[in-house]
């Protein structure tokens, strides 16, 4: 998998993951978000667009989340998270974990079958919040 990291002038990222995906690239990946780099973050854009190939397992997910609820200790409050997975599987994937995401951390949190999408609704979301 390649996953590659946007950092954004506005305290924001894009994720963009491509090829096959495996639970332990993604892990990993979302890992290396927690740090002081993502303080303050408000919002993260992940797209699944270009994806073949999906080897994530439930146990995946929720290891992610428990990264996540790191990642919220030090993030903005109500941090954005809009999701992008044209394909069934990673729309399941992804909804699989905006379910046990947004139960441990106060994030607003959407996922969609378009990057064009995603990218709407987080900055929609944004000028309502400024």
């Amino acid at each position: 998998m390649a996953v590659t990291v946007e950092w954004r002038n506005d305290k924001g990222i894009a994720l963009r993951c491509s090829g096959a995906i495996t639970g332990e690239e993604l892990i990993s990946a979302n890992r290396s978000l927690v740090g002081e780099q993502c303080r303050g973050l408000r919002y993260a854009v992940v797209d699944l667009s270009t994806v073949n190939e999906i080897r994530v397992s439930a146990a995946d997910v929720r290891a992610t989340v428990e990264d996540d609820k790191l990642l919220a200790r030090i993030a903005a409050p109500e941090m954005l998270v809009a999701i992008a997975a044209p394909q069934d599987l990673g729309f399941g994937l992804a909804r699989m974990w905006e379910a046990l995401a947004s139960r441990d951390t106060e994030w607003r949190i959407s996922v969609f079958r378009s990057i064009t999408d995603a990218n709407s609704w987080i900055q929609k979301s944004l000028s309502e919040s400024a």
